[in-house]
């Protein structure tokens, strides 16, 4: 049995060019490999350079395989290691943390696991979702009581599996550089298995998270509301953002202004989002442009409180409608309509309304319709006026606002196609 191996993949070295995303105790090239039958096996090593000779060494280590799966905090570019690889928590507040899981090669538990944290001090607690096989990247929250005291030192995050008498191992590692060479490669690590953790002063800030009534629908829109508890004499604005939300659901970032309290995150979904119930938190900090006059002070976290919100459940459900859109040709300075054919997916809790969107300059909508639980079909009338080119749209979609527990919900559906005709004469 011959068995090839080359060393020229990063994927086989499991590290990543910065060190942070993969275990980059894995420097040379690894391979699994499982004998059909028991036997020897001769091992040969050649250069694929064809490069050899008398000082050349060539050094071969064989381990038994051993299930594993280990994560690392996840790092951006425009943030200083420092910032993201410790977890510095304020008494009587919260912070959040994404960790993603490391690939490690021939892994073979694929059951799910939960998180433990060992030599937490007391009245400091860590919280994070059961763990899938299939998930990537794990958000969890620390939270330290308001009578916590200060602490700093360095705690045991492990991986445990739920199925009992089951052999896996596995936790957080820190891979720090220990020397940087040309172009941003590392070849040389410090790898740690503990975790930094410090609990220091109060921030100046709390932020609320007020639990959502409704369920972010796929295709459609979803308001939070957020809130600033200000301690003291706190009175500046307070930026906040989703560091982690589910596949295929979007945010952009709140502003809180200086003295106010109130603002509205928008979470907005694809088709593509997956039903279910999801843990949700938000994340926070001073806004950078008038606490402390840049944004590049913020990439070092120097100066910065940083906090999260308190954990509400997102759950993301169905549309109510599904649309489809006819195919419709209209001449210039004529109204015409174009159909839209419904798919009731969940029973709509009173009547809709609808627009279409995406129209091209010189088409209008003459009025909105109404879709009432139960229709099948809808009509839209259109008026093309003679400023409107001749040729073929696509893309045109249906927008519809339905009233649920006195709340607007948007949601998107259907992709039309018009065609503008010229004038007969």
């Amino acid at each position: 049995m011959k068995i090839y191996k080359q060393d020229s993949y990063f994927q086989d070295r499991a590290w990543s060019a910065f060190g942070k995303w993969t275990d980059p105790s894995n420097m040379d090239p690894i391979t699994v490999f499982v004998p059909d039958v028991d036997g020897e096996y001769v091992l040969g090593v050649a250069d694929e350079q064809r490069l050899f000779g008398p000082d050349y060494v060539y050094r071969v280590e064989i381990a038994p395989l051993i299930n594993q799966t280990q994560f690392c905090i996840t790092t951006d570019y425009r943030e200083s290691s420092e910032k993201r690889d410790t977890l510095v928590v304020p008494r009587g507040n919260r912070i959040e943390r994404t960790w993603k899981k490391i690939r490690v090669p021939g892994n073979n538990y694929n059951g799910d696991y939960k998180l433990v944290a060992k030599g937490l001090p007391s009245g400091v607690r860590l919280k994070a979702p059961i763990v899938k096989s299939g998930d990537n990247v794990i958000q969890v929250q620390v939270e330290a009581a308001a009578d916590a005291k200060p602490w700093a030192g360095f705690v045991d995050i492990q991986f445990v599996p739920i199925e009992k008498d089951k052999e896996f191992t596995g936790g957080y590692v820190l891979n720090a550089a220990a020397e940087w060479a040309r172009g941003g490669l590392i070849d040389s690590f410090m790898p740690t298995r503990r975790c930094a953790l410090a609990v220091v002063d109060p921030a100046p800030f709390i932020i609320h998270l007020k639990q959502p009534k409704l369920a972010l629908a796929q295709s459609a829109v979803l308001d939070l509301e957020v809130s600033v508890e200000r301690i003291g004499d706190f009175k500046g604005a307070v930026q906040i953002w989703a560091p982690w939300k589910p596949n295929y659901v979007s945010s952009g970032t709140l502003l809180i202004p200086a003295g106010k309290t109130k603002g509205t995150l928008q979470l907005k979904a694809t088709d593509r989002a997956i039903p279910g119930n999801y843990d949700f938190v938000l994340s926070a900090h001073e806004d950078p442009l008038t606490h402390k006059g840049d944004a590049i002070t913020l990439g070092s976290g120097t100066g910065f409180n940083f906090v999260a919100t308190n954990e509400v459940s997102l759950k993301i459900v169905q549309p109510y409608v599904k649309v489809n859109l006819a195919r419709t040709a209209i001449e210039r300075q004529k109204e015409g309509f174009i159909v839209a054919e419904l798919k009731h997916l969940r029973s709509l809790p009173s009547a809709a309304t609808a627009k279409l969107i995406r129209l091209p300059s010189g088409a209008e909508l003459i009025k909105p319709v109404t879709i009432k639980p139960g229709d099948e079909q809808v009509r839209f009338p259109i008026r093309i006026t003679k400023d409107c080119l001749t040729g073929m749209y696509k893309q045109i979609a249906c927008e519809i606002s339905i009233q649920e527990n006195g709340q607007i919900i948007t949601q998107l559906s259907g992709s039309g196609t018009l065609r503008v005709d010229a004038e007969r004469k």
